[in-house]
């Protein structure tokens, strides 16, 4: 297993302040095989960077370290480190025998992978002992990379030139994990493949085989399994399983949003942070930094890569972002081990009018929902709940929920995921079509607890939430927020043929008319989706409309019935 490990320092120098080269590294390895089978809940300690880790049947756990790492006087009276040797240690874990593997009998024919479904138990092997010593490759391959890399810090002291040794040696191994997944699928896996693929052939497995359509092949990774755990994933769970933390939530344009606490060095700031399912990793605002008096080049990983980001919340947004690191991350006094962030401006997502005040510090995305088991209430009071990936099952579900498969898949984007809900023919039949919804839509759309169980690629519709209809506004009224007078104001933007909408047109509601309340609520505090709730009658079945007649002076107040 990889750690992620960063320390804040004050500068790195420019390649003309090295005085000396790194001399060649040496290079130690050792791959061992362990000997337990390896569980869904192992990938939160052993890879957490793992993409669905319910359909893995190998992980690679891997130590590495740099050996003899000093510092040394420089001509220029900084500080520079020197380092002896690299030091690499890999365990390779296994699924034990079961359903997990499937025969060569049962190879689908294509010519390239296309089913996460398959694998045999040698095959497996194999491929989690060549990806251990593609690992080991890649490192002696880019060992001197790093030695370069060394050889340019040069600091005022030797505790910040130690510091910065650790932190440049942590980011080059981060960028290596990530060269070494993409390795491991396009050659480890394809080769597995294509092995698999000569020996079916060979046995007449794949005689009269045709090309799958792409609607077969889309069928053929979705299963139909629903309402009920698999057997091989069915938990023992004790009742004693208690949540890591609670954290109270406020919803933003129907994204739940959390309190977090952040450290920078002895400085700590808090903010309100966005859950956003479709951002691939947590994002924070460089101006809310400057505002919380906490510069962005303080927290800036000076070595890493420019990342792309997206955010489907609000406006949304997409671009590159730097990255950054703070030394403690904690929601509700639980450190939640989500210390990498990118560094992008995400505080006019929730931009006005739509919304009435600015929001947020920052998104929290993929790299955090793959630690724990979130559940989100939307009740009174508003939380989200973080269950342990280990031991999460019966005892914290209701009779009745029911689960459909999340899988992450390569999105256009380069280097991005989008989530993916199984909805199969199976589940459509159900007459539920809001479990088709992708986690980011059903999270907005939700008006009953939904646990998003990304660890075992799940998400949970409580009994409440899959019973509830789909709410749309059918009231004849169309409000949308503008601006008047420089002013942000709800307004009717038109009135449609419903018996509600007519009888408010005749006490005089107009096209333009400013509403000035709705559902009891000063239309000042609303947000659009609130609006949209309030008029499709999730609060009930009659709503409130409040406004000022003719620009007169004089307030009118009506109820709003509203169509089932």
């Amino acid at each position: 297993m990889i750690g992620f490990l960063f320390l804040l320092v004050s500068s790195l120098a420019s390649p003309a302040h090295a005085a000396v080269s790194m001399p060649d590294l040496a290079f130690r390895s050792g791959i061992e095989t362990s000997d337990e089978p390896l569980q869904t809940e192992d990938f939160t300690r052993l890879d957490p960077g793992a993409v669905n880790p319910h359909l893995q049947r190998w992980a690679l756990s891997r130590v590495v370290e740099i050996l003899g790492l000093t510092t040394r006087k420089l001509p220029t009276g900084a500080f520079g480190v020197s380092v002896s040797a690299l030091d690499s240690r890999s365990v390779i874990h296994l699924r034990g025998p079961g359903a997990w593997y499937q025969t060569i009998q049962q190879f689908p024919c294509q010519e390239r992978v296309s089913s996460p479904d398959f694998a045999t138990q040698e095959g497996t092997r194999v491929v989690a002992n060549e990806a251990a010593k593609l690992w080991d490759e890649i490192l002696f391959e880019k060992k001197n990379s790093l030695a370069r890399r060394l050889a340019h810090v040069a600091l005022t002291s030797d505790a910040e030139a130690l510091d910065t040794g650790q932190r440049v040696f942590k980011e080059w191994l981060g960028g290596l994990d990530l060269e070494w997944r993409a390795r491991v699928s396009k050659t480890v896996l394809t080769q597995q493949w294509q092995k698999d693929r000569a020996e079916a052939l060979a046995l007449g497995v794949c005689h009269g085989y045709a090309r799958a359509t792409k609607a077969s092949e889309y069928h053929e990774v979705w299963p139909d399994s629903w309402m009920s755990l698999p057997d091989l994933e069915r938990a023992s769970p004790s009742p004693l399983v208690m949540p890591v933390f609670r954290a109270p939530a406020r919803r933003v344009g129907g994204y739940f949003t959390i309190r977090l606490d952040l450290q920078v060095g002895l400085r700590t700031v808090s903010g309100q942070f966005v859950i956003d399912p479709a951002s691939p990793g947590s994002i924070i605002s460089p101006s809310w930094l400057e505002a919380q008096g906490v510069r962005p080049p303080w927290v800036e990983i000076p070595e890493a890569a420019l990342a792309h980001v997206r955010v489907r919340a609000g406006q949304g947004r997409t671009g590159l972002a730097k990255t950054a690191f703070f030394d403690r991350v904690t929601a509700s006094g639980y450190a939640l081990g989500v210390q990498r962030f990118q560094l992008y401006e995400v505080s006019e997502v929730f931009d006005e009018p739509e919304f009435p005040v600015p929001c947020c510090s920052g998104i929290l995305g993929q790299d955090f929902l793959s630690r724990y088991v979130l559940e989100f209430r939307p009740g009174d009071p508003m939380e989200v709940v973080a269950w342990p990936v280990a031991g999460f099952g019966s005892a914290q579900l209701a009779e009745g929920d029911a689960w459909a498969e999340l899988r992450r898949l390569p999105s256009a984007t380069l280097g991005l995921f989008d989530f993916a809900v199984a909805c199969s023919p199976r589940v459509r039949a159900l007459g539920v079509p809001k479990i088709c919804d992708d986690p980011a839509t059903a999270l907005k759309n939700a008006v009953a607890p939904i646990i998003l169980d990304v660890p075992h690629g799940r998400i949970w519709y409580s009994k409440s939430e899959a019973a509830a209809p789909l709410y749309k506004n059918r009231s004849g009224l169309n409000l949308a927020f503008g601006y008047a007078h420089k002013s942000r104001v709800l307004l009717v933007k038109s009135i449609g043929d419903t018996p509600g909408a007519r009888a408010l047109a005749k006490d005089g509601l107009r096209v333009g008319t400013e509403i000035l309340e709705l559902g009891g609520v000063p239309s000042a505090q609303l947000d659009a989706w609130k609006v949209q709730r309030l008029l499709a009658g999730v609060y009930g079945k009659v709503v409130a409309v409040k406004w000022e007649k003719n620009q007169s002076g004089r307030i009118e107040s009506a109820p709003l019935p509203l169509l089932n």
